[in-house]
């Protein structure tokens, strides 16, 4: 089957390829997402990078020509970088920055300030800023080879400071909604304050909280916060209803819808060997059947029930029905319809998408702030809240890789 369905494959993923290249802006646009700024600064200035050989120092001037431009020394140029640490993504997604800059405008030193130290606090009333992380150059940014390519993101704070446009959500002044404290000194905490009206930490509380994660099997994106869901589950065991579930369309062919129902009959049939099946599966180099094969046998599942159950999932959803009836597709991609009543009530519009007792948090898809975000959702919380868990970013894709790279951001829809 594998074999037999390469060459729809193959078209599918190159309409993917050719639909993402139109406008891969307007594509991030459509997921709201508050690093997409972020994203798009840094995927200028890699291409400009590219077409200026990487800023080696030469400026272009009007007539084609280069001019000779002095190269910033690591004492002259600053970025000051002011965080909370009451917001758990911030130094991440800022590191994660740092590391691309360091690429992109050459050597530069970096200082570290936090708002809840007095430093931080007075640094970040002085030059009147706003959301966090602030990530500021020194005005020796305007002596960079590189100036011409970052200006437009730079608005100029303070006294000799120019903050870069990064897309940072986190408001230091206002009430954290999930920290038993009151920060705002007005006597209400967490959720009890207007602050929090409508946040998500605000959810309603469980005993047992519901964890929804929704992908499509062969989503790099997907299977990052899979990787990093995956660990929070074996840890809370059945103190937590957890469940991947599927995107309604399918974007990766028919590799993806076969495994999508190897993966729902699993989980619904033989739910104890699901969890160990799918770690062997995302750990593979590329997801094929043969891998799912081989992970089903290392997992103790029974092959011959999850056929059984996928010839009659299969019926009862029409899957392949519609794959070969492309009047069904949702646009350019086949639908894929087992969790489409959930898929509407929540809005999923792409891989990932994770709901927490029927909300979706806007996380990072590591484990520490996933688990964070499930203890939320208690009622009363469980001692596993308070264990040690990996807080790197697991890389998009297939295997057990990290990243330091901003996370949340990228998906497939």
């Amino acid at each position: 089957m594998e074999e037999d369905s390469n060459a729809q494959e193959n078209k599918i993923e190159n309409t993917h390829e050719v639909k993402r290249r139109v406008d891969p802006v307007e594509e991030m646009d459509k997921q709201l997402n508050p690093w997409k700024i972020a994203t798009i600064f840094l995927a200028v200035l890699l291409i400009a990078s590219i077409y200026t050989n990487g800023f080696s120092g030469n400026d272009i001037s009007s007539d084609g020509t280069t001019k000779d431009s002095e190269p910033t020394s690591d004492s002259d140029l600053v970025l000051t970088v002011v965080s909370d640490s009451r917001c758990p993504s911030c130094d991440a997604n800022a590191d994660g920055i740092i590391s691309q800059l360091e690429s992109m405008v050459g050597d530069f030193k970096v200082v570290k300030l936090d708002y809840s130290d007095d430093e931080g606090k007075e640094f970040y009333d002085e030059n009147n800023l706003g959301m966090l992380p602030a990530l500021l150059f020194n005005d020796a940014i305007e002596d960079s080879a590189s100036y011409s390519q970052v200006q437009q993101y730079l608005t100029p704070v303070g006294e000799g400071l120019q903050e870069l446009a990064v897309g940072s959500d986190f408001d230091p002044t206002k009430e954290i909604c999930n920290n038993d404290k009151d920060d705002t000194g007005n006597g209400l905490v967490d959720c009890e304050d207007p602050d929090c009206d409508g946040e998500w930490q605000c959810m309603e509380k469980k005993d047992v909280p519901e964890v929804e994660v929704f992908v499509m099997s062969h989503c790099p994106f997907g299977t990052q916060m899979e990787k990093g869901a995956i660990p929070v589950a074996e840890l809370m065991g059945n103190k937590i209803d957890f469940k991947v579930k599927f995107v309604n369309y399918a974007m990766h062919g028919q590799k993806e819808i076969d495994e999508q129902l190897r993966q729902y009959c699993i989980q619904e049939e033989q739910q104890d060997k699901y969890l160990k099946y799918l770690r062997c599966f995302l750990g593979s180099s590329s997801g094929t059947e043969t891998d799912s094969t081989n992970c089903m046998k290392e997992a103790g599942v029974s092959i011959s029930k999850v056929d059984s159950c996928v010839e009659a999932t299969d019926k009862e959803f029409g899957i392949m029905e519609a794959y070969n009836d492309k009047s069904t597709w949702k646009g350019s991609f086949p639908s894929f319809n087992i969790h489409n009543a959930e898929n509407i009530k929540y809005g999923v519009r792409g891989s990932p998408h994770i709901v927490i007792n029927g909300v979706s948090p806007s996380i990072s898809r590591d484990s520490r702030s996933i688990l964070d975000a499930v203890c939320t959702a208690f009622k009363v919380k469980p001692a596993e809240c308070d264990k040690d868990i990996d807080a790197s970013s697991p890389s998009p894709g297939f295997g057990w890789t990290t990243t330091t790279a901003p996370t949340g951001s990228a998906v497939c829809g």
